[in-house]
């Protein structure tokens, strides 16, 4: 896979990027691929995501035991990714709101 793109891109959500200081906005997209087979010996499964728009666009990898769970890791790190974005003073919205629609990770 191109390090710079996401092959069998199953989903995408923007978000905006609103200063706070000013009415300038610009807008971040999470992108979502398709689970497939994890190529590295020994692997499973693994999804491919990618923030856009922010300071690093990396596609990065969630990894699973099969087709789900990489999905369902997928989705939990997209939402740690974005909580430690706005951590460090981007303030991201979807549909106005302040969730932008990501699960993270229950640690209890």
């Amino acid at each position: 896979m191109d390090a710079d793109a996401i092959n069998d891109l199953i989903a995408e959500r923007d978000l905006e990027i609103r200063k706070t200081k000013s009415s300038e906005t610009r807008l971040a997209t999470v992108r979502i691929g398709k689970p497939e087979p994890d190529p590295a010996p020994g692997g499973d499964w693994r999804c491919a995501f990618q923030i856009t728009g922010v300071d690093d666009d990396a596609v990065m990898f969630a990894h699973g035991v099969d087709a789900v769970q990489a999905l369902q890791l997928c989705f939990q790190f997209i939402g740690i990714r974005l909580e430690d974005l706005q951590a460090r003073g981007t303030p991201l919205r979807w549909l106005g709101g302040k969730d932008l629609g990501f699960p993270l990770p229950d640690y209890k």
